[in-house]
């Protein structure tokens, strides 16, 4: 009996180690909070305002390389073992929109996951983008919320899988909108109410 006590406390525990380890790991990445979910609960972002606040720069730029995927340790307790997928980019800025950066500069852009198992959500080369980041410690740019941070341009008009009621409404504008959109907001930007 003290036997199966023993492995049910040490399954519980490292049941919540992963958990915890899970959710502490998307915040050591950079990233910020889901803000969709937490509008619910009554907080959460209002403007697009307050959603560039998080963001560090915006640019506009052409995918000149598709780098492979690594490995990446979450940095947590060595017990969680918590690694993740990431596919850098090379991304060569031709605008920048706002923040600190410069045209011609070549930025490495990275994303969650794995490009060979999930083509179409990944930059593929020679295609343009509008990019809204957060640099890393390394000097590497990560999307400053997942989609949210990655614009595709087509045909002149922009296109995201954000989900972000701030900037869906923003979904097929005409490039030049919306980097006026975009380079005003982040002029004005806010802290988020919480």
């Amino acid at each position: 009996m003290k036997n199966i006590k023993k492995i049910l406390i040490s399954l519980v525990a490292v049941s919540l180690s992963i958990v915890l380890g899970a959710g502490t790991g998307q915040l050591i990445q950079g990233h910020a909070l889901d803000r969709d979910s937490s509008r619910e609960i009554g907080g959460g972002v209002r403007s697009l305002e307050e959603e560039l606040s998080f963001s560090k720069i915006i640019v506009r730029g052409t995918v000149v390389e598709e780098l492979p995927t690594y490995i990446q340790d979450a940095g947590l307790d060595p017990r969680t073992n918590f690694k993740f997928s990431v596919t850098p980019s090379k991304v060569k800025v031709s605008k920048v929109i706002a923040g600190d950066i410069k045209v011609n500069d070549t930025i490495v852009f990275l994303q969650h996951g794995d490009r060979s198992t999930d083509k179409e959500n990944f930059v593929k080369s020679n295609e343009d983008v509008i990019l809204i980041l957060n640099k890393t410690s390394d000097g590497r740019y990560w999307s400053y919320s997942y989609e949210d941070g990655l614009w595709k341009i087509s045909n002149d008009k922009v296109s995201s899988k954000s989900r972000n009621d701030n900037l869906q409404k923003m979904k097929n504008l005409d490039t030049s909108s919306f980097e006026n959109l975009l380079s005003n907001g982040f002029k004005n930007r806010v802290k988020p109410e919480r």
